[in-house]
């Protein structure tokens, strides 16, 4: 029997699956960072050994997209494996993207599911839950770049599974279990493994020993510090398992010697230890200790390029990089792409959802406001747990901005980094909306209304500004119009 609830749920999925996945080859051109991780994919589609400035999960699950689909294995491609960056110019005719971009905007869709399950944990109400998820389904940055070979996506589903399993264990009345840390572990090292700035979810583990402490009534140094033991013990084995088993598996897929003449053979073997060296020259087998030195190598390389990338640079011409600080405005959008033909121009244009960045806004000062109200002004609390959440989210939006305030120092950032914050910032707003309804005794149809409103302001925003996010063709007048709110594309 089919009910409402299902038939939402039914709804809600063809609406995740028309948005990231109709013509999902077009443009069929590469840009922004596919230009590099369509090299890394035929790397991997060759056995060829890597070391790349990100981790290996995300690369390797983007290369799988091309291996599972083989959309292109009639073409010759194996000479993309030898650059670091390919041109579009260097790709063969009727070159396919629909592999490389597959699993990127499953990952994209997920992750909506996921952002509906964990803030109908957080608030209990079905609604709220509901209402936000479409607003973030209405994302325009995350359509364009998640319907794109970017590693964000995969990063921002895997955080989001990692937050739903910490809210989950954070909420039951019974101490978190062994393979609970072992599980959660696993989540936040892989999410660290696409992308090394969700090192941040880490912060959860001190909170949920914390919590446990409480629950088990421990007042004894001794016993606390034996249960503080055992579970460090057992959440680090799961960082090293998790972090030996990509690595392997990385190896296993790039086992042929990358040769030197090549852009992409010279940057490896340049930076490879003897070991890694002996690993490829077939004079070692792979073992523990091989991985171990190969996972010292491709940090290495990590860190070498990082410190390595320019510094964002306000008076730089074409500067496509921003500071943290005015991401919150979703200022500085990028131009990925455009193409113009007839008196018509097709953008790629990296622009948020300005309802939902300006909800965001918002979500990121109301509960600041509650936290002052409760904490120091000793304001009462009407949901315990709901309020727990706010400041347990509100803590690590200040983490996620803190690191990206020290990371911008050290290199540019641009506008997709900020997503993970978004999302926070944007569940914030789901629970003090929540919050401020109870204190206030909001009744449930008036609730229903205001977030019925929000919805369809984040829909026409989204329609508004979906040409430059769907490479549809607009005339300059056209273009020129989505720019009436705020300076969001140059025009052409």
């Amino acid at each position: 029997m089919i009910t409402w609830r299902r038939l939402g749920v039914i709804l809600f999925a063809c609406l995740c699956g028309t948005l990231y996945f109709h013509n999902l080859h077009k443009p069929q051109a590469p840009f922004w960072d596919e230009n590099y991780y369509i090299a890394t994919t035929e790397r991997y589609l060759n056995r060829m050994a890597q070391l790349e400035p990100h981790p290996p999960l995300g690369l390797m699950i983007i290369a799988a997209g091309e291996y599972v689909f083989m959309a292109n294995g009639d073409l010759q491609t194996s000479h993309l494996a030898k650059e670091r960056h390919v041109l579009g110019e260097q790709l063969p005719a009727n070159y396919s993207f629909t592999g490389i971009r597959f699993f990127p905007a499953l990952f994209g869709a997920l992750s909506i599911g996921v952002f509906l399950a964990l803030l109908f944990n957080l608030s209990g109400n079905a609604w709220l839950s509901g209402a936000f998820s479409l607003m973030l389904l209405f994302e325009n940055s995350f359509v364009t770049h998640f319907r794109a070979a970017h590693l964000d996506s995969i990063q921002l589903f895997l955080t989001l599974c990692a937050l739903l399993l910490f809210t989950r264990l954070y909420k039951r009345d019974a101490e978190t279990s062994l393979s609970a840390y072992l599980g959660l572990a696993t989540l936040c090292t892989a999410a660290m493994l696409v992308k090394v700035n969700s090192v941040i979810l880490f912060a959860m583990f001190p909170i949920l020993l914390r919590k446990d402490r409480k629950r088990l009534k421990l007042f004894r140094i001794k016993t606390l510090i034996d249960v503080y033991i055992t579970k460090a013990g057992i959440s680090a084995s799961g960082v090293f398992i998790t972090l030996f088993a990509v690595f392997f598996a990385h190896l296993s897929l790039g086992h042929h010697l990358p040769d030197r003449a090549t852009p992409a053979g010279e940057k490896t073997w340049t930076n490879a230890s003897e070991v890694y060296k002996d690993y490829l020259d077939q004079k070692r087998a792979l073992s523990v200790n091989v991985v171990a030195y190969v996972i010292r190598d491709y940090y290495n390389f990590m860190n070498r390029d990082h410190r390595g990338v320019p510094k964002f640079d306000p008076c730089k011409a074409g500067e496509n990089g921003s500071h943290p600080s005015s991401w919150l405005l979703n200022k500085k959008t990028i131009n990925y792409r455009w193409d113009s033909a007839d008196g018509l121009t097709r953008y790629v244009q990296l622009v948020g959802n300005q309802v939902n960045w300006a909800l965001g806004l918002l979500g990121v000062i109301l509960s600041a406001t509650i936290v002052v109200s409760v904490r120091v002004l000793k304001t009462s609390v009407t949901d315990e747990l709901v309020y727990e959440f706010i400041e347990l989210l509100l803590a690590l939006y200040v983490i996620f901005m803190v690191v990206h305030l020290y990371l911008s120092d050290q290199r540019v950032m641009y506008l997709y980094h900020y997503f993970i914050g978004l999302v926070i910032s944007i569940l914030l707003a789901g629970l003090s909306l929540h919050y401020v309804a109870q204190v206030n005794r909001v009744q449930p149809n008036v609730m229903r209304s205001w977030l019925g409103l929000l919805v369809a302001m984040s829909l026409l925003n989204f329609v508004w500004l979906a040409p430059l996010s769907l490479h549809l063709p607009l005339k300059k007048e056209q273009c020129q119009a989505r720019n009436f709110l705020q300076q969001v594309v140059e025009c052409r």
